[in-house]
């Protein structure tokens, strides 16, 4: 893996745009209507996002730990794009660019790594009778 740090004058990231996104999604989230799973209706499984509703739920109530036993992949997702977000934003006001260069190998590791966890993930909630 090697790092770049190089000068760059870039546009509004959308990562940024998104930050406000979310900004504005927690602002009104206690006032949407909240609606039950279709897939687990239907098919009485969950789904890889059975969860994440509560997980907000959870966070909202200062539950933040609690918030993990929701759907731990889907709300460590979440963490990592805030964090992401967050590395956009410092980018673009530094006007810096930060490059990550996997090598062939480490990408297919990265690659079957998350595929392992969203199995291991969906397993979770499938035991856990979520």
């Amino acid at each position: 893996m090697r790092i770049f740090i190089k000068s760059h004058n870039q546009p509004l990231s959308i990562h940024v745009i998104w930050g406000i996104l979310l900004i504005g999604m927690v602002v009104i989230w206690p006032f949407l209507p909240h609606f039950a799973c279709p897939f687990h209706q239907i098919t009485g499984y969950p789904c890889l996002a059975c969860g994440a509703s509560r997980a907000v739920n959870a966070l909202y109530g200062g539950r933040i730990v609690g918030m993990f036993g929701f759907n731990p992949l889907l709300v460590t997702f979440c963490v990592g794009l805030f964090l992401f977000s967050l590395l956009k934003l410092f980018e673009f006001i530094l006007h810096i660019k930060i490059e990550v260069k996997l090598s062939p190998k480490a990408a297919l590791f990265g690659k079957i790594l998350i595929g392992l966890a969203a199995a291991a993930n969906w397993l979770f909630l499938i035991v856990s009778n979520r």
